[in-house]
Order: C-alpha cells, then structure tokens, then sequence
C-alpha cells in the first residue's frame, strides 16, 4: 500500500527515504513490535532509537494497549494490492484499532495509508472500527494517538492505485513496440 502512495507522489519530503531513516524505521518498529508483546528485551535497545521505544511503552501503558496482530501482511485479491500495518488491537480509547507507527511529523498521506490497511483487513475478514497513527517521540515522552477519521482517505488511495495499474498495464502493452524499435535501431 505504501508504493502505492510514493508512486504517485503523495508522499513529500520524508526523512526515511535515506538510509539511516530506513534503518532507524526498521529498529524502532522491530522494537516496539517485541514490547507489544511483552518480550522486548530493554539492554539491547540501541540508545539511538531508546526515547522512540519508551514514547511506544509510555502510550501503552497508559492505553492499555492489548495488540490482536502486529506487523500483520494482508492481500487484497481483487484490487491486487498488499500491505503490512504495524498493528490492530484494543485500548481504552478505541477497540478494533488498527494504526501505524509513526517516528516522524504528521503527514497528509498517513489517513490514506490507514484506510489501505483497513480494507485490508475488511476483505481478510478482521473488523476494525477505527484508524490512526502512532506519532512515537524522540525524547521518550508519550507517543501521541492521532485517529485518521478522513472518509475520503479510501477514495483517494483506490485513485491512486487505479492510476499505478493502468500505468503498469499500458508499459506492459507498449513493451513488444520498444523491442521492435530497438531490433530496427540496432539493425540499421
């Protein structure tokens, strides 16, 4: 679901485009998906990363957070489209809550990423009531929950997907075109 959004340039200015975002995406999410359930083991958090972790353990604590699956893939198979969501559970503030992990600033994009994951999760057989992002902070302080409430956030990630398709598809009907043109090129 994600390419779907950074293929059609929905996604702006995002630090985990470089390398060490990745990695620091990477470590935090492996971390916090051990503290859902229970078997992080704190001396090997790398301290990079430690004030993202506890910001993760704060919110919990605090929500009573109770995961049902995290890092949870799912196939859409008449969209053909897939996805991982970071995880969907109960709390004390919403139950059939599905939300990504955030470690960076609200984006745009991130409802529309959610609403991805939950007809994902519709069309798996999982019911989720509600959507939203994890904003997990650099200083260790509570992550803050933001739900992704946006009806049109589904409209929009259907259009985008629709556009990709049809873009692989008309590549893919001109491809037989290009390699006559090379074959007529190289023979000249």
């Amino acid at each position: 679901a994600t390419d779907v959004i950074k293929a059609n340039g929905l996604m702006k200015g995002v630090d985990w485009f470089t390398e060490l975002g990745r990695e620091r995406g990477t470590a935090i999410h492996a971390c916090c998906d051990l503290l859902f359930w229970n078997h992080l083991d704190w001396t090997t958090v790398d301290p990079r990363i430690v004030g993202y972790v506890t910001s993760c353990a704060e919110w919990c604590a605090h929500s009573q957070f109770k995961p049902q699956r995290t890092e949870y893939r799912a196939f859409h198979p008449e969209k053909l489209y897939a996805g991982t969501w970071d995880a969907d559970g109960d709390c004390l503030q919403v139950e059939d809550f599905l939300f990504d992990l955030k470690s960076g600033a609200k984006e745009k994009w991130h409802g529309v990423q959610t609403s991805a994951y939950k007809e994902l999760a519709a069309v798996n057989g999982i019911e989720i009531k509600r959507r939203g992002g994890l904003y997990l902070q650099s200083d260790g302080s509570m992550a803050k929950l933001y739900l992704h409430e946006d009806r049109n956030d589904l409209k929009v990630f259907l259009s985008a997907l629709r556009i990709l398709q049809k873009e692989e598809q008309m590549r893919a009907e001109l491809e037989p075109y290009r390699q006559n043109l090379k074959r007529w090129m190289e023979a000249a």
